[in-house]
């Protein structure tokens, strides 16, 4: 068992313990439900739980940090992913080309994209063949998060 949490006298009169057995919450919890009204009203603790008590009370008091310039680094970073993922994938789109350049393949990829998908399940297809659609996949991925982003 941890070292006891003790609350500053003006605060919650409890002296709780920090314990990770389930016995030990379950008293924690029935305390807590036990306590008396005096005890649930009491102000709480000094530091972020008061902080928070006072901006609930008064909302003009709200002040949160917005972060703008790591947000709008974020989605330059994702833009700069994005756009290296395009370019590999045009370069497989042109390596697949090439490389089926007989005339059926390549125009069935580009044309059937169910048959790109079938591929990736055939054991024998080779890694260039299946790349294609795998950076489709990952182009997906980044790009419904980056949707996703609130902009700054």
């Amino acid at each position: 068992m941890s070292d006891p949490i003790v609350t500053e006298p003006d605060c919650l009169t409890t002296t709780l313990a920090v314990s990770s057995s389930s016995d030990d919450r379950a008293d924690v919890y029935s305390h807590v439900e036990n306590m008396s009204t005096k005890d649930k009203n009491a102000p709480p603790p000094t530091g972020w739980p008061r902080l928070a008590q006072k901006m609930v009370e008064k909302p003009e008091l709200e002040s949160f940090f917005r972060f703008r310039e790591l947000n709008v680094k974020n989605l330059l970073y994702y833009q700069v992913e994005i756009a290296e993922l395009e370019a590999d994938l045009r370069a497989a789109e042109i390596a697949d080309w090439k490389m089926h350049s007989s005339g059926k393949r390549e125009e069935a990829f580009a044309r059937g994209a169910y048959l790109m998908q079938r591929a990736q399940d055939e054991i024998d297809t080779p890694y260039e063949e299946r790349r294609q659609f795998q950076l489709i996949l990952k182009i997906r991925g980044r790009l419904k998060e980056y949707s996703k982003i609130e902009r700054p």
